[in-house]
């Protein structure tokens, strides 16, 4: 039996994947456009496991010193642009807002002073839902598809 998420006209967003990346969407979506209906799908039974096991699971949220050359997968400037946008100490504060304390290790990575990826995981979750996002799972998003009113 395949399941189905309401019709496209209950969600004003559909963020495919509820892993960092897709909490952060979510939580930055939310906070930006408050009247929008955001849901995450995601196909896991368990939300978060990459999270859970980064850094042996610890959870190294980013390191002192980011710059565009660790990242693949894009133009050297078009990250540059990103890192700009939200830069470390930014991520600091935002990680602070959200209940989570950072602490700096000598290799320069950052982790919450928990020693916890759990910590992180909940703080994300948390902010997401605070941000009106809802998260539907386990949903595997088999295709997608260009209605007509976009």
């Amino acid at each position: 039996m395949t399941s189905r998420v309401p019709a496209h006209h209950d969600y004003d967003l559909l963020i495919i994947g509820a892993g960092a990346a897709g909490l952060m969407a979510a939580i930055w979506a939310g906070r930006t456009y408050r009247d929008q209906r955001i849901a995450l799908l995601d196909g896991a039974k368990k939300i978060g496991a990459k999270i859970l096991v980064a850094g042996g699971g610890r959870c190294n949220v980013t390191h002192d010193q980011v710059d565009e050359q660790a990242y693949a997968g894009s133009s050297r400037s078009a990250i540059k642009k990103v890192l700009r946008r939200f830069d470390v100490p930014q991520t600091i504060r935002f990680f602070r807002e959200i209940g989570v304390e950072l602490k700096r290790e000598p290799t320069g990575k950052l982790f919450p002073i928990t020693d916890d990826a759990q910590t992180v995981l909940d703080a994300l979750m948390g902010a997401a839902a605070s941000a009106g996002a809802q998260i539907i799972h386990p949903r595997r998003v088999e295709t997608a598809e260009r209605t007509a009113d976009g």
